[in-house]
C-alpha cells in the first residue's frame, strides 16, 4: 500500500508563471549592463527587491512555463554564466 501524496509537499508547477534570474546586484549599474547583454535572448528587465540591503535582480523572460524556462536559462547561461529559474512576480 502506497501512502497517498501529501498536499504540503509542493510539485512544481508546469504554468506560465517562472523568469530566469541570470544575477542579483547590490549595484542597479551593473543589473542594467547585464540586463542590456541579455536582450538578445528574451525580454530582460531589472527588479528591485524589498530585502535589506535591497537587492538588483536581473530577470529574463515573462510567465514562461517551466519547460520553456529551463531552456531559457541553458541560453542565458552561456551568456552570462549563471542562469536559475524562478517564480516570477
Amino acid at each position: 500500500i502506497n501512502p497517498p501524496e501529501s498536499p504540503s509537499d509542493p510539485k512544481p508547477s508546469p504554468s506560465g508563471e517562472f523568469v530566469v534570474q541570470a544575477g542579483a546586484f547590490a549595484s542597479r549599474d551593473r543589473a542594467e549592463a547585464l540586463a542590456s547583454s541579455l536582450l538578445m535572448v528574451g525580454e530582460a528587465r531589472v527588479v528591485l527587491n524589498s530585502a535589506d540591503p535591497p537587492l538588483w535582480r536581473v530577470w529574463v523572460g515573462k510567465n514562461l512555463t517551466l519547460n520553456l524556462a529551463q531552456k531559457l536559462a541553458e541560453q542565458v547561461k552561456a551568456i552570462s554564466g549563471q542562469a536559475v529559474v524562478v517564480r516570477g512576480r
